[in-house]
């Protein structure tokens, strides 16, 4: 808890997108779009911090016009917007990548890849080796096309591009049980986080969205007390352990809005613009945040 944070010294907000500021439907409300907008008027950045690709955020940030460093992929690529410049990435080695679609094979769940370019960010391949029912729902949720084949083919080529991310879709669980796999294998090399009750992303050691916001932090010369961090799922925890203050919607895991400094609205009923409107719009010197 942080009962001395102090709302005027904000510089910038750290946002995921799915369940904290999206809708269910996957959408920014008007009132988010407006309240955002007012927010930038006033000098304040906004830090987009997701697990979805550099392709599958665009929309928002475009939609929000928001401009810099951004956090992709959990923190496994950071790049500066809308210039599509990379000034970070960190990929999974082969080997462990090679053991996730093993695994995925012989317990018969879906797993998917993303192969992403070393420069250029706008260069993604997003690869299942079968069609799915959850390779349809995730096409839906995120717009993004998918390639099938056999993933150990892609990998034996000779390109530029690397494995950026893996993502298991299956019951809870069953996800528990490929986490707990994994780690003995590979508990030196892997960070293994849920974005969602069915979703269980496979990362790089050293890439969560906490480790991404630093490297932004240091980029746009930000201290970890300017910033308050918003997110609803167990990758969204290191955030909150970077930044200066953090608030978790409603609709949040439990754990997750255990660690936060505060509980807001939940998505549904734009928890994050209400926040801003209440606290950061409507702010007067000396006021502190609600602990």
């Amino acid at each position: 808890m942080n009962p001395n944070f102090d709302i005027n010294t904000i510089k910038a907000i750290a946002i995921d997108l799915d369940g904290t500021v999206l809708l269910p439907s996957a959408i920014l409300s008007d009132k988010t779009l407006s309240v955002f907008k007012k927010c930038m008027e006033q000098g304040l950045q906004i830090i987009i911090a997701t697990g979805r690709s550099v392709q599958a955020a665009e929309p928002y940030r475009a939609a929000l016009e928001t401009t810099g460093s951004m956090v992709y992929y959990n923190g496994a690529e950071i790049v500066r917007m809308p210039e599509n410049k990379i000034i970070h990435h960190l990929f999974l080695s082969r080997e462990l990548t090679l053991a996730c679609a093993l695994i995925a094979r012989r317990r018969r769940v879906h797993f998917h890849v993303f192969f992403a370019d070393e420069d250029d960010p706008e260069i993604e391949v997003l690869m299942a080796e079968n069609p799915s029912e959850a390779s349809n729902l995730y096409q839906k949720r995120t717009g993004l096309d998918f390639q099938y084949g056999n993933i150990d083919d892609l990998l034996q080529k000779n390109d530029t591009q690397s494995c950026i991310k893996g993502l298991f879709i299956a019951q809870a669980q069953e996800l528990e049980e490929i986490r707990t796999e994994l780690y003995g294998k590979f508990k030196n090399e892997i960070n293994i986080v849920k974005s969602a009750e069915n979703f269980l992303e496979i990362l790089n050691k050293k890439a969560s969205k906490g480790a991404g916001l630093c490297f932004v932090m240091e980029e746009r010369n930000l201290e970890a007390s300017q910033i308050i961090a918003f997110g609803d799922e167990e990758n969204d925890l290191s955030l909150f352990t970077a930044a200066g203050f953090s608030c978790a919607p409603g609709n949040a895991r439990d754990t997750v809005k255990a660690a936060a400094d505060l509980v807001i609205g939940a998505n549904t009923e734009n928890g994050v613009a209400e926040f801003l409107e209440t606290y950061y719009l409507n702010r007067v010197p000396g006021s502190h945040l609600p602990v």
